[in-house]
């Protein structure tokens, strides 16, 4: 007996048997492959003499309209067996064959031949179709195809590999992996296929599914509801989509080595329970929403889609490039890697641990839950209610156009604003630097003490109103823009530019520790308690300046009202800058670096002017009980003033017209060299305290109180002098009209 694969009338199988007259004929058939259909199988019988073959009519075997129509071995030893028998004539020569383009026949079984009586086969008989042996897609074979469902693989995973090679798969599947120690396999095999039906666990199993790709590209698309528990992975080069109404929502999680592309999704997006894998996720305009996490993702998630967490603990340790919302509404995100996101809300309750600066400049940041930074970072806007909570530790957190923040600052970091307007309404506990720079305004309105940043910096052209009293007494405060108070305020140094400006209203700003500082405006006023504090612009504020301890130096200029410096305290007035309407109060030191005027002058016994050689005017009297020195003078232009200590200075004392100066220090308590009272003004020298080396020019009035002596006396005819019952001695003469 001979064999060929092929003959005239089309690719198939030749069997000869040498002349030996045969009239059975049966094979076990392998497979049949065809490129076509519809493709029909035929047998022919034939008889050879001299080399030629005559053969009988063809005998329809049967038609395949489909791929699961033919016969093919299952890879467990099933063949489909075809066998004829003609009993009306002989034959020594069969063929075997199929009448579409690219029809290939295979036998791999035995095959059967034999005679039989002639005309014995009973008018009656017909032919029968043994159904093939069907098999779950198990571990029996390496894969099992998909065109094969329905027919010989049964749509149920065993642990074994689904190989797609049909675009569709309508089947229902369940998975009893578990059951059978193995893990079930989706075979992408380069194609792409859309499985419709459901995948779900079998009876009392947990089931999961891995898409694979033995092949290069295609995809896998899941478009049906899938209930399945177990777990889902993506291997690298595969693909599976969730498409319309498509979900794997109940798996436990998603380990996404290659991608899963969620795109085409209904209804906005897809959840899952967690995500872990190196792989991407294409989100499209969706939104991925994760239940449960307990997962690192260390892939990329993309589009223009966002990211939800409802619970769990999730780490994104990739550069993610998705720019929709990001939002953590329970559980914890801990960002190792980075977000492109532009929108990123903390829910109450819940955390985002930012571990590596991975948030984007361009994010809207709103913490209503925690907010934990690993490193500096920067967003856009920042905001947030009373429930949030920042921990910078040691890292600056920078916004770059403002918001509003509730909450709490915590930390040795610090906060940097470059633009926009931020508000802080929060008790803010955090003790590094706060920085407004140039073209922002942050509005502190948290209370008293609501910000303990030890260094707050406004730059130029930059804005802080700080409506309750905000700042810290610890703070050292830096004003090159703009600071407005609302509140009573204390700083421990206040210093700033001439950009600077301070507009006071009717508040106090209190310094602890000194500094250097420009313009000050308003109806308020300063108080320095400790330091040395400069100011070198033109202060316009009318309010009271108190220098209750250390020193005030004034280069600049002030319009304050009232101006006290306390026993121990000192101002040095090195400009001339103290008002005319000013009710000077000298309990400490007053020290001139030039002509000065203000409206009253007072003092206790501790206070001293050191005039230098300069001239001190007042214009409203008062009373002094310290020192006056320097070589310099008084000029008393109004009002009563009573100088009742010693005082040494040795320029000129001038009363001018309307004006009183009561000498009550005591005997030689005046040492001034020159001393003129104008026509219209009075001196009552109570206890002699002009100095026996005065030049006494007395066109008004002097009365004495006590004996005196001058060098010099002098005087228009306007002059009176009352001796009462005292003596005036004069040591150089003079001329008294």
């Amino acid at each position: 007996m001979t064999a060929s694969s092929t003959d005239s009338v089309g690719t198939g199988l030749t069997f000869s048997f040498g002349g030996t007259q045969l009239n059975s004929f049966g094979l076990q058939l392998g497979d049949w492959g065809t490129c076509c259909y519809n493709s029909s199988l035929y047998i022919q019988f034939g008889t050879t003499a001299g080399g030629t073959t005559t053969w009988d009519t063809a005998q329809l075997i049967g038609t395949a309209t489909q791929k699961s129509d033919v016969p093919e071995q299952n890879g467990s030893g099933t063949y489909t067996f075809i066998g004829a028998i003609n009993d009306t004539n002989f034959f020594d020569t069969v063929r075997i064959y199929g009448t579409a383009q690219g029809d290939v026949l295979w036998a791999g079984g035995t095959m059967y031949s034999g005679t039989v009586a002639l005309n014995s086969v009973p008018a009656n008989a017909g032919s029968s179709t043994q159904a093939p042996t069907t098999s779950n897609i198990d571990t029996s074979q390496s894969s099992f195809s998909s065109a094969d469902l329905g027919s010989t693989v049964n749509p149920v995973f065993e642990g074994g590999t689904l190989a797609v090679n049909s675009p569709t798969v309508a089947q229902d599947f369940t998975i009893n992996d578990a059951a059978h120690g193995a893990s079930s396999t989706i075979d992408q095999n380069g194609q792409s296929s859309v499985f419709s039906g459901v995948l779900s666990d079998a009876s009392g199993q947990t089931g999961s599914i891995t898409i694979s790709n033995s092949g290069a590209g295609g995809s896998v698309t899941f478009t049906g509801d899938n209930t399945y528990t177990g777990s889902t992975t993506i291997d690298s080069d595969a693909t599976l989509k969730l498409a319309g109404a498509g979900s794997i929502a109940d798996s436990s999680k998603v380990t996404a080595n290659g991608v899963l592309d969620i795109s085409g999704a209904n209804n906005g997006g897809s959840s899952i329970q967690s995500l872990a894998g190196s792989g991407g996720v294409v989100l499209g305009s969706n939104t991925l929403t994760l239940t449960n996490a307990a997962d690192t993702f260390s892939g990329v998630l993309s589009g223009t889609g966002g990211l939800t967490l409802t619970g769990g603990t999730e780490t994104l340790s990739g550069a993610n490039t998705y720019t929709g919302a990001t939002n953590v509404t329970g559980g914890t995100l801990n960002l190792d890697g980075s977000l492109s996101s532009q929108t990123v809300t903390v829910a109450s309750g819940a955390t985002l641990n930012d571990t590596n600066g991975g948030l984007s400049s361009a994010t809207n940041l709103t913490a209503n839950g925690t907010l934990t930074l690993g490193a500096d970072d920067a967003v856009s806007q920042f905001n947030g209610a009373n429930t949030g909570s920042v921990a910078l530790n040691n890292h600056t957190l920078t916004i770059g156009n403002g918001g509003s923040f509730a909450g709490t600052v915590s930390g040795t970091g610090g906060l940097t604003l470059t633009g926009g307007t931020e508000t802080l309404s929060g008790t803010n506990t955090y003790t590094g630097a706060t920085n407004v720079n140039t073209g922002a305004t942050l509005n502190l309105n948290g209370g008293s003490d609501s910000l303990a940043s030890q260094i707050v910096t406004i730059a130029s052209g930059a804005t802080l109103n700080d409506t309750d009293g905000g700042l810290s007494s610890a703070t050292n405060l830096t004003v090159d823009g703009t600071l407005t108070l609302g509140a009573d305020d204390a700083v421990s140094q206040f210093n700033g530019a001439n950009t600077g400006s301070v507009a006071l209203n009717n508040r106090i700003l209190t310094i602890g520790n000194g500094g250097n500082f420009g313009t000050v405006s308003g109806t308020g006023g300063l108080t320095l308690t400790g330091g040395t504090e400069t100011l070198s612009g033109t202060n316009t504020y009318t309010g009271a300046t108190n220098v209750t301890g250390g020193t005030l130096n004034l280069d600049g200029s002030l319009s304050s009202q009232t101006v006290t410096v306390a026993s121990g305290a000192t101002l040095n007035d090195t400009n001339g800058g103290l008002s005319s309407a000013t009710n000077l109060t000298a309990n400490g030191t007053l020290t001139l670096g030039a002509d000065d005027a203000v409206s009253q002058f007072n003092g206790a016994n501790t206070g001293s002017v050191a005039l230098n050689n300069h001239t001190l005017t007042i214009g409203n009297g008062g009373s002094f009980a310290g020192t006056v020195s320097g070589t310099g003078g008084l000029t008393l232009t109004g009002g009563t003033e009573t100088l009742s200590g010693t005082n040494t200075y040795t320029g000129a004392t001038n009363v001018n017209t309307g004006a009183t100066l009561n000498l009550n220090g005591g005997s030689d308590s005046l040492a001034s060299q020159i001393v003129t009272i104008a026509s219209g003004a009075t001196l009552n020298d109570t206890d002699g305290g002009l100095s026996s080396a005065t030049n006494l020019t007395v066109d008004g009035t002097l009365t004495l109180g006590a004996d005196d002596a001058v060098s010099q006396f002098n005087g228009a005819n306007t002059g009176s002098v009352a001796l009462n019952n005292r003596i005036l001695t004069i040591g150089n003469g003079g001329n008294f009209a």
